[in-house]
Parts: C-alpha cells; sequence; structure tokens
C-alpha cells in the first residue's frame, strides 16, 4: 500500500463519525505539489451540497484542506511554495497575495483549522485541520464542507472543534505522539 491508501485506510472511520456527527460532506486529501488531491469524500445526504469528486485537485491557497496542510510545512518549503503559485482569483474572496496567505497561515497554526469562506467556490465553506506523520510531518488533511446557509459563522466552532479531534485521532493511528 502507498502512503495515500494507507492514509485513506486509517481516516475512513473517522470521515464516517464526523460525517454522522455534522451531516456535511467529509473530505480527505493530501498535497500534490502546489495542488491537494482529494483521496476520500463522503458526500452530504442533503440534496443542495458541495462534493469534489475523488482524485480531483485544486489549488493549496484557496481550499480549507490547502491552507491546513500547508500551514504547517517548514517554513522555507511554505515561503517557495508562495512564490512558485500562480494565483488565480475564483472568487471575490479568493486571496491571491502571498502575504495575506502568509497571515491566513498564521492564524491557521494559532487556531489548529483553516477555514475556506467562499474563496473556492461561491456560497460554499469549508473547516479543515491537519493531519500529521509519526516525524511530526503534515500528511494530510479532513475537511467538512458545505452551503454557507448550513455552515453558519456561529457554527464554525462546533465544527472546527469535531474536526480538530478527528484529525488529532488519525493524526495519533499515524504515530503522531501530539501537538
Amino acid at each position: 500500500m502507498n502512503h495515500e491508501e494507507i492514509l485513506r485506510k486509517l481516516s475512513r472511520p473517522l470521515l464516517q463519525k464526523l460525517w454522522a456527527l455534522t451531516g456535511k460532506t467529509v473530505n480527505l486529501g493530501t498535497m500534490d505539489g502546489p495542488q491537494v488531491l482529494y483521496l476520500d469524500v463522503i458526500e452530504s445526504a442533503h440534496t443542495f451540497r458541495l462534493v469534489t469528486q475523488v482524485g480531483a485537485r485544486r489549488p493549496l491557497y484557496c481550499t480549507s484542506l490547502g491552507k491546513a496542510m500547508a500551514a504547517f510545512l517548514p517554513q522555507e518549503e511554505a515561503d517557495e511554495m508562495l512564490r512558485g503559485l500562480t494565483y488565480e482569483r475564483f472568487t471575490p474572496k479568493t486571496l491571491v497575495q502571498p502575504a495575506k496567505l502568509k497571515r491566513e497561515f498564521a492564524k491557521v497554526r494559532e487556531q489548529g483549522f483553516a477555514i475556506d469562506d467562499e474563496e473556492a467556490v461561491p456560497g460554499a465553506r469549508c473547516v479543515a485541520a491537519p493531519i500529521f506523520d509519526a516525524s511530526g510531518k503534515v500528511i494530510g488533511a479532513l475537511s467538512v464542507s458545505g452551503p454557507i446557509t448550513r455552515m453558519a459563522a456561529d457554527k464554525l466552532q462546533t465544527l472546527s472543534t469535531a474536526v480538530k479531534k478527528a484529525a488529532s485521532i488519525i493524526s495519533t493511528r499515524s504515530g503522531h505522539a501530539g501537538l
């Protein structure tokens, strides 16, 4: 089994629990260069939902999964990645300035989770937390996503706590001793 298959297998039970707890679409991703590679997706049962297909790739800078992983890269690696990105504005809220992204990464490191607030898709909000391996290296992230009507600002604290807890358990199962 390769790294992605192992991560998917370790994560699946937690993704299912998170899906049952939140009722939101749950995503698992890893970094593939300057992009997020979606490894697993469990769709919300709601008719109106946000879904990205397994195997899809999206830019790191405008997704909660990508920001959750990029924020925990070693500083030199993060700086190099930010310099090498080609920024595209997907919505009026997409962060396309490296300085703003650096500030966003600092906030992500401080709170332990990232938010995509209509930065990739208009009307969609996502909350993600990083997953670490035994060496403390970020190896992936998981997120819950949905329309802003069901991902209201007053629900973000509860959702971020649930996402961080699930990511922490997956990290522990990957051999990580804790933050």
